[in-house]
């Protein structure tokens, strides 16, 4: 977990950082990025990237919330800004102009906000993506990157 992450966290904790992942809409770039364990690659072919609420995203907003099942993606292709989730993830584009549905700033970022944590570029959508608007950029091997 990187230190923006782990802020994150410690924030989330401390009842700082709203459980709603839905920010203020966003224009994505026309290629997004979304990172998956390796395990879903199969279904993620077979059926695109469906709505639900991922271990990741429940142990952020922890508590009694219920979190609401979305797709979080980065408004980004380039490596820096991809979401780390210290796993060696599959890694995939989301082409905007293909999938055509409405996307969000991640309320759980706020680099408007809050430009001391950082220049974030992760963004949420609540609609699922058909395989049409996907392709599998990087195959990861899901394995612990430390």
């Amino acid at each position: 977990m990187n230190l923006q992450e782990q802020t994150y966290r410690i924030k989330s904790i401390m009842g700082v950082i709203s459980e709603s992942p839905k920010g203020k809409p966003i224009i994505p770039e026309p290629i997004v990025t979304h990172v998956s364990n390796p395990r879903n690659r199969e279904s993620i072919q077979k059926y695109g990237l469906k709505t639900s609420v991922g271990d990741c995203y429940s142990s952020y907003v922890g508590g009694e919330e219920k979190c609401i099942p979305a797709i979080f993606a980065t408004n980004s292709t380039e490596e820096e800004h991809i979401f780390d989730s210290t796993w060696d993830d599959d890694i995939w584009y989301i082409y905007t102009d293909i999938a055509n549905i409405k996307w969000f700033k991640d309320a759980h970022f706020r680099d408007e906000e809050h430009p001391e944590y950082g220049n974030y570029k992760h963004i949420v959508t609540f609609e699922d993506i058909p395989t049409e608007a996907i392709k599998l950029h990087k195959k990861g091997t899901g394995k612990d990157k430390w």
